[in-house]
């Protein structure tokens, strides 16, 4: 009976460490496959980030309604953030710099009569190349808008503080981003302009955290002593309109002086002055007149003087400024 109980558990150690054996084998197969599996992995969530970025493009270059990109260019703003949040600081720079320099550049193609001599192109070819250009701005502003936080200061401090290829292109999206946020996100967007109460204070609050990102660009300070904030500009010069055009169409020029910058600030007051006349909080009240909902209400009432306590922080810092 020893012999037996000693061979049976000779014959489970055996088991046991053939098991083991497998059980190590197998991992260390996992282990020469995991490094293969990540890089699959990677390769694939890169071709789907170039894929995402390639479709949002598509979609820039396929509005054409002159209604849908001015003021606010609603046809194509989905497909810019898309890009925005899908591409490097590079890649958005790089875009930048291609594009403006063809807005400069390129001009109608003309066209070839029955003798084959040039001629001149016609007035469509014209409007065609002229909502062309200016859909590819108002993209570029829309991007650059869109842009998110670490991506924003991995490019000013790729191509400006060192230096970079597209340094002039990223200083262009720098203006063009304070100023689509605070004209298209913020002043069209929220109707500053018309005395009308918010729609809600969540309204306000959007429109504050919206310039906050303005205010970044507005106290920017550079690493490098050969950059300003005046060099924060953008200029066009190959918007051609035809005589007596008085459309939304016309050549960008735009820097971060004394002047833009209060106008850009001057936003803040906006806010503060709708906000006042109302912010649209839900106030239910019985038969005689007395608020029901206190609590939320009273609540409401401290949210909304917060987020207007906030604005008129900032309208006051510049306005106080010489």
């Amino acid at each position: 009976m020893k012999y037996l109980g000693f061979l049976l558990s000779a014959m489970l150690l055996f088991a046991g460490c053939s098991q083991l054996d497998r059980i190590g084998q197998a991992e260390e197969d996992i282990h020469k496959v995991s490094p293969k599996l990540d890089e699959t992995n990677s390769q694939m969530a890169e071709l789907k980030r170039l894929q995402s970025m390639a479709q949002a493009l598509d979609g820039i270059k396929s509005q054409y309604s002159l209604e849908r990109l001015s003021p606010v260019p609603t046809g194509l703003m989905p497909y810019a953030e898309t890009f925005a949040e899908a591409a490097h600081e590079n890649e958005i720079a790089k875009l930048a710099s291609d594009w403006l320099s063809q807005i400069d550049q390129v001009t109608p193609i003309a066209g070839f009569g029955a003798d084959g001599t040039q001629t001149a192109p016609t007035l469509q070819q014209q409007n065609d190349t002229l909502v062309a250009k200016f859909r590819d701005y108002q993209a570029l502003s829309a991007i650059a808008a869109f842009i998110p936080e670490d991506t924003l200061h991995a490019m000013i401090d790729t191509e400006i503080n060192n230096g970079g290829p597209y340094r002039p292109a990223a200083l262009a999206l720098l203006m063009m981003r304070a100023d689509f946020i605070t004209s298209a996100l913020v002043v069209q967007q929220f109707k500053l302009e018309d005395p009308i109460p918010f729609n809600s204070i969540g309204e306000v609050e959007q429109a504050n955290a919206y310039m906050m990102q303005v205010e970044e660009i507005l106290r920017l300070h550079f690493t490098t002593n050969d950059v300003s904030l005046t060099d924060v500009a953008v200029k066009t010069t190959g918007i051609v309109t035809p005589p007596h055009y008085n459309g939304p169409i016309a050549n960008a020029d735009e820097k971060l002086d004394a002047d833009t910058v209060a106008g850009l600030a001057s936003a803040w007051q906006m806010i503060v002055t709708k906000a006042k006349i109302g912010m649209n909080i839900k106030v239910v009240k019985d038969s005689k007149g007395q608020i029901l909902n206190t609590a939320s209400y009273n609540s409401e009432i401290a949210r909304g003087n917060a987020a207007i306590a906030l604005a008129q922080k900032y309208a006051n810092g510049w306005a106080a400024k010489p």
